[in-house]
């Protein structure tokens, strides 16, 4: 696994640019979106509320851990801060990372996440040499399946008692579509 300079990385997209969030990305716009019940409704920190320092303190966290790459998804035409992407917990031994992701509500249906998923995908594996990129929806986040799916990604598990999908792209597959 190769680990990269990520004050450089930056991915561009047609619609999109991913780089790397930094303390000064933390604005207005994000802390309201990120204290947005139904815009946290389907993530893991649904029910909790956020101030400026905590997302100050998470993106910082996730700047100076070498396990996770945490993309801001930049809008072209505007700049605008539209979302966050993160390819994370990077596992060396079996070269595979979870991804997730999150859209303000106003950028929903632009077809951003999948963007946002295809861009994170070919890092990962070109230019982080990753294996497996897999991640977990619950069931009535038929827009994250559907993205996730639109990029390449396939069904691999499904928990019902939890009601969560899991899905997973392969570099293997993922080599194939390049060739």
């Amino acid at each position: 696994m190769k680990t990269l300079d990520k004050g450089t990385i930056k991915l561009e997209g047609k619609r999109i640019t991913l780089r790397i969030l930094k303390i000064a990305d933390v604005g207005e716009e994000y802390l309201k979106w990120m204290n947005d019940e139904e815009i946290l409704r389907y993530t893991e920190c649904r029910g909790r509320s956020f101030t400026a320092q905590d997302l100050k303190d998470y993106v910082q966290e996730r700047y100076d851990n070498p396990a996770d790459y945490f993309f801001g998804i930049f809008l072209k035409d505007s700049r605008v801060h539209a979302g966050n992407i993160k390819a994370g917990n990077i596992k060396p031994g079996d070269l595979s990372a979870d991804v997730g992701l999150i859209i303000s509500k106003e950028h929903w249906n632009n077809g951003y996440a999948s963007e946002s998923i295809g861009l994170v995908t070919r890092f990962a594996f070109d230019e982080l040499g990753l294996n497996r990129l897999w991640a977990g929806m619950f069931e009535e986040n038929q827009g994250s399946y559907k993205a996730f799916v639109k990029s390449g990604y396939k069904k691999f598990n499904y928990d019902a008692a939890k009601k969560i999908i899991q899905v997973e792209a392969l570099k293997k597959d993922h080599d194939k579509k390049k060739k």
